[in-house]
């Protein structure tokens, strides 16, 4: 754990963590919330941290709001993407077959598998659902190379930008790890 003049790194793995939440709420769609109090935790710790002068703390606290304004975005892509579904098809029936998909997934009466063949299923919309696959991988696999990426600099005492090539690469190569095993489990299931 870094020392010295750097505030207390417990809160900033605890935010790491919440914004973990966020990277698999996907999967568990409780835990889209965890990520919140980050935003204003991490706003006061990058204030405290420039107050004392403490470049990797504040580096840390930016990190964290940068990948929670990512997880938001990635969100506001989903929506997007539904709401160019709405607006390029006027047909009906291929509505009320996405309108139902998203209502079961809001309500957890379906999980993310059956919503990929649900999707998959609706032949009009072949191609938002392809972009619904690379926005998936989006959202599943960058954010938590982030976190797991300044999980490892606050370990190493460094900004989270600061480790070299192969940290980078091998919280990339955990991360599509971590996010595919989930998916394959779910598939299988």
């Amino acid at each position: 754990m870094p020392t010295g003049n750097m505030l207390k790194p417990w809160p900033f793995l605890a935010g790491y963590l919440c914004l973990a939440g966020g990277a698999f709420a996907l999967w568990l769609p409780m835990l889209g919330l965890l990520p919140l109090p980050v935003l204003p935790c991490a706003f006061v710790a990058r204030r405290m941290a420039l107050a004392r002068q403490d470049a990797v703390a504040a580096e840390h606290a930016q990190w964290q709001l940068r990948t929670f304004w990512l997880l938001f975005m990635l969100l506001v892509g989903l929506m997007g993407l539904f709401a160019a579904v709405g607006i390029v098809f006027s047909e009906a029936a291929v509505l009320d077959l996405v309108e139902g998909i998203g209502d079961a997934y809001s309500a957890n009466q379906i999980d993310m598998g059956v919503v990929l063949e649900r999707f998959w299923a609706i032949g009009e919309i072949r191609y938002f659902t392809w972009a619904g696959l690379f926005w998936l991988t989006l959202a599943q696999v960058w954010p938590l190379k982030r976190i797991l990426q300044g999980i490892w600099a606050l370990f190493a005492g460094c900004v989270p930008t600061g480790p070299g090539f192969g940290v980078k690469c091998l919280a990339l190569a955990v991360a599509l790890a971590v996010q595919g095993g989930i998916l394959a489990f779910i598939l299988a299931t």
